[in-house]
């Protein structure tokens, strides 16, 4: 079962690390950690030495305690400006930023759900198939990480995006893409 107040402090502590494009480093070391203390396999590429960032993009492996479909989840790591300094103000119905930045939504939202996905799962012993991560640099700066990422050691035959607008549940099948 989904711990309400659980996912709701990491995902306020997740937008409270700054990471805007290009200087994703802090956020990546914080997520890395996270990912390391459940279990999962991670390894950082070199698209921040490439693209003049301070962090590459993850790659978490999960290896199935069940056979069936491999599944790949993609995020991104990196906000908009103004995303420096953020503080999140929480109230019973809604997270909102301080104001003065962004709130950081985009896409740390999609991560922390995947995070307490893990937390789930491990917590009620559920069996799963092995399931890839991928959380990606410069997003915002036209998808810099995902054009450099090397896809090659990918297994999963089945992938989903946790990035997108509406509302919360909305599922998009399809969307432009760009090169």
């Amino acid at each position: 079962m989904v711990n309400r107040n659980r996912i709701i402090d990491r995902f306020v502590e997740m937008v409270e690390i700054d990471s805007v494009s290009g200087r994703e480093g802090q956020f990546k070391e914080y997520l890395k950690e996270l990912l390391r203390q459940r279990g999962l396999i991670v390894t950082e590429d070199r698209a921040g030495e490439s693209l003049g960032g301070n962090a590459g993009n993850l790659l978490a492996v999960w290896p199935g305690s069940a056979p069936g479909t491999k599944l790949l989840f993609c995020a991104h790591m990196d906000t908009v400006e103004p995303g420096t300094g953020i503080k999140a103000v929480v109230d019973d119905k809604c997270i909102n930023s301080s104001g003065e930045t962004i709130l950081g939504a985009d896409d740390k939202a999609g991560i922390a759900a995947l995070l307490e996905a893990i937390d789930c799962i491990r917590e009620q012993n559920l069996p799963h198939s092995d399931v890839e991560l991928l959380f990606t640099v410069g997003e915002e700066q036209g998808l810099q990480g995902s054009k450099f990422f090397d896809y090659s050691p990918l297994q999963a035959t089945m992938a989903f995006v946790l990035d997108g607008g509406g509302e919360p549940g909305e599922i998009i099948i399809q969307s432009p893409c760009q090169n």
